[in-house]
């Protein structure tokens, strides 16, 4: 019986949004870096080894990395995370303008952090959990926002009624 209901746990916990959205993070993420630093190795220069990426490369490489790594975690959001049926395009401009916003939220707080916090890596984690927070809400509530169907609002409120 303990595997049973360590079997549901563990799918329920895979079908919650929330679970479903760090997971596409994972994978996007993973994927972008594995973008810039194949660019990077393209060019000639290690990520292994401290070398000195020209300015420029950097650029390209992270710029490339990171609109692979965009659209990637648009198309898995919207068909796994919130298995959403609208409109491609307009959900992309959605999807885009809360991205936006999440990196000034993540590259403000980063400045601001700053002053307060000596330790990069904690004011960094904090401003991008912040930002991802409010990521996830933007997506959920705004990029791929279900829309009620008019027919199934009528029904629940028939049947609410005829209770």
């Amino acid at each position: 019986m303990k595997d049973t209901s360590l079997l549901n746990f563990i799918k329920k916990l895979l079908a919650d949004k929330r679970v479903k959205y760090i997971i596409v993070g994972v994978i996007n993420t993973v994927l972008s870096l594995v973008v810039t630093y194949a660019i990077y190795m393209v060019a000639g220069y290690s990520v292994f080894i401290k070398d000195d990426i020209p300015y420029t490369v950097n650029l390209v490489a992270t710029l490339v990395g990171d609109v692979v790594g965009l659209i990637s975690s648009f198309f898995l959001n919207k068909y796994y995370t919130f298995k959403s049926k609208g409109n491609v395009f307009i959900e992309f401009i959605k999807f885009f303008a809360v991205w936006i916003v999440y990196y000034l939220i993540y590259y403000g707080l980063t400045i601001l952090m700053k002053q307060f916090i000596p330790i990069a890596w904690i004011y960094t984690a904090i401003a991008k959990v912040i930002g991802l927070v409010v990521s996830y809400l933007g997506h959920n509530f705004f990029s791929f926002k279900e829309k009620k169907d008019k027919t199934s609002d009528k029904d629940e409120e028939k049947e609410e009624t005829e209770k």
